[in-house]
């Protein structure tokens, strides 16, 4: 008869076998997130025993704490892939709990942006001969709301000129957008894209 694994068992050989490869960082991250998040909730339960009502309730217990929905997440996810593990490596009589309906979702885009005075500044400060390319390049990307590897890849058949139309490939949402420039962002296009790009 098999010994009947506590969380806390799976936890120590996910951390030898897998969890001893990482970075330092993210062993100690992981470390930290299993020691204040998951272990004091389930810690002690049977392996065998948890349901998906179980983690459920870790969810709303992680909420309750005031994490942020990002941590929550992450904790789930840790607590699945050492779960995914263990069912690998124990060969378990029946299937553990499936997570459906328990991940979070969540928006992690930064919506953040630069007030007329705080751009004012850091153009004043990009306006000296040393920085002059990072001048034009924020310039561009304050004109156009590009991010620097968009910019970077822009290539001059990215451009159309007589429509002032920038086309950014390969995005990180994985779609091509069309972007408009106005005066400024076309005529640093016509010095920087014409010319060797952004060099």
């Amino acid at each position: 008869m098999k010994k009947e694994l506590e969380l806390t068992d799976v936890w120590a050989l996910y951390q030898r076998a897998i969890l001893s490869s990482s970075k330092r960082r993210s062993q100690i991250t992981e470390q930290g997130r299993w020691k204040n998040y998951i272990a004091p909730t389930l810690g002690k339960r049977l392996v065998m025993s948890l349901t998906n009502l179980d983690l459920l309730m870790l969810w709303r217990d992680l909420e309750q704490q005031n994490l942020s929905p990002q941590t929550v997440y992450h904790c789930l996810s840790l607590l699945r892939r050492v779960l995914i593990k263990s069912s690998e490596w124990m060969k378990y009589d029946k299937s553990l709990p499936s997570f459906k309906g328990v991940m979070p979702k969540f928006d992690n885009r930064r919506l953040r942006f630069l007030d007329r005075k705080e751009i004012n500044i850091l153009i004043d400060i990009l306006s000296d001969e040393i920085t002059k390319n990072w001048y034009d390049i924020t310039l561009f990307a304050v004109s156009t709301g590009l991010r620097r590897s968009e910019i970077f890849n822009l290539k001059l058949n990215d451009i159309n000129f007589s429509g002032r139309i920038a086309t950014v490939m390969d995005t990180k949402s994985n779609k091509n957008r069309s972007v408009p420039l106005n005066n400024i962002a076309f005529k640093i296009a016509l010095k920087k894209i014409r010319s060797p790009p952004w060099g």
